[in-house]
């Protein structure tokens, strides 16, 4: 009796502790693939950025579009560019892994910006989808018409890139780079990284404010890929949480 009591409760609590174990070990692997996942979106984001505006047909031009006529010259029947802009879409799922893995960085020292930039980045992020699915999804439907069709559409194009109407809302995505910029100038500050990381950070997110100019913007996309360079390696590396010295 006493030893039949005894198997039982050995049982037990081997069930228990291979149970506990099973859910560390899922936990683990949760974790680190949350690590990879943020790991890969300090260079995925970047890099889907860059090839969208490699993209552009005029890429080298500093005239800002401003017309409809010039944006059907440019969109009608590009595949490669329409191809970009839908990589910039999803891009924005890349940055969401970029601001949760610079909240991650800064949350134990300044954990207040930690969280005002996760907050601004990630609704920019889901803005910037917004803005490309304007920009990439819309004008493919539009491509299937036909010539006559499509040349009706030119008043809407033209309300369309200067952001006429709710369309306002879609510019959003300016916090993408405001939360760049208030990441630099925190890691900076607090020797949270090098020098250098800390300048090119700071440098990538203030060309990204310009008017528009695609040439600028792919200058502001290389330097934000290498700023945040050091960061993608950690987390891919060790899966740690990165407390200085990126």
């Amino acid at each position: 009796m006493f030893n039949m009591q005894h198997w039982k409760w050995n049982l037990g609590l081997r069930f228990v502790y291979n149970k506990i174990n099973w859910e560390k070990s899922i936990m683990n692997k949760i974790e680190r693939l949350k690590q990879s996942y943020i790991g890969l979106s300090f260079l995925v984001a970047p890099l889907l950025l860059i090839f969208g505006l490699i993209t552009h047909p005029n890429l080298t031009s500093l005239e800002v579009m401003t017309t409809g006529e010039e944006f059907a010259s440019e969109y009608r029947n590009n595949f490669l560019l329409e191809l970009g802009h839908i990589a910039v879409l999803f891009s924005s799922l890349f940055f969401m892994g970029m601001f949760s893995g610079i909240n991650q960085i800064l949350k134990d020292r300044r954990p207040w910006i930690a969280f005002i930039i996760f907050v601004l980045g990630f609704f920019g992020s889901f803005m910037l989808g917004v803005d490309k699915g304007a920009f990439a999804l819309v004008p493919s439907a539009f491509d299937t018409l036909s010539e006559s069709e499509y040349q009706m559409l030119i008043p809407g194009f033209t309300a369309m890139i200067n952001y006429k109407g709710a369309m306002w809302i879609a510019m959003l995505y300016v916090f993408i780079p405001i939360s760049f910029l208030i990441s630099g100038i925190t890691l900076y500050r607090n020797n949270m990284v090098k020098k250098w990381q800390g300048i090119t950070i700071i440098l990538g997110a203030l060309l990204f404010f310009n008017p528009d100019i695609d040439l600028i913007s792919l200058f502001a996309s290389v330097l934000i890929l290498i700023g945040y360079f050091p960061m993608a390696h950690s987390f891919l590396k060790s899966g740690d949480i990165i407390s200085c010295n990126c």
